[in-house]
């Protein structure tokens, strides 16, 4: 079990990569342009882009931010193809949990739901002007 995820975590990555290539070039920038606007190095960035090593969250939020694409939709394409090419990963404990998206529309509804119900929502769903501080959970 503990190879099928590091294959599925190296192959993700490569997509990862790939897709953000992809994004990059049809929206008319290079590599290049990206990593000077970012003040990366080049070869940073093409190794990032290669999965060698794989390329850090923040620094494919701040390239899909550059580029005007939503960091989610490459994921989601990236982890597709993970799934196109060795099937969903299933376990047992899975089976039981729901999954990221069930989670997050969840989290998302509640959060609606705190709005109406309280006037206010979780510090990141704040407005960004307003000083953000956590909230502690009541439970």
């Amino acid at each position: 079990m503990a190879n099928e995820i590091d294959t599925r975590a190296q192959l993700f990555a490569k997509y990862l990569g790939a897709e953000l290539k992809g994004a990059i070039r049809s929206r008319g920038f290079s590599q290049a342009q990206i990593a000077d606007q970012l003040g990366h190095a080049r070869s940073s960035m093409a190794n990032w882009l290669n999965a060698k090593p794989s390329i850090p969250m923040e620094v494919a939020e701040k390239v899909c931010l550059c580029i005007g694409v939503e960091l989610r939709v490459i994921v989601s394409r990236a982890h597709e193809r993970v799934n196109d090419e060795m099937g969903v990963y299933e376990t047992e404990f899975r089976n039981k949990q729901h999954t990221t998206l069930e989670q997050l529309t969840r989290i998302a509804l509640l959060n609606q739901q705190q709005q109406q119900q309280y006037g206010y929502t979780t510090a990141a769903y704040r407005d960004s002007d307003k000083y953000r501080e956590m909230e502690t959970p009541t439970d």
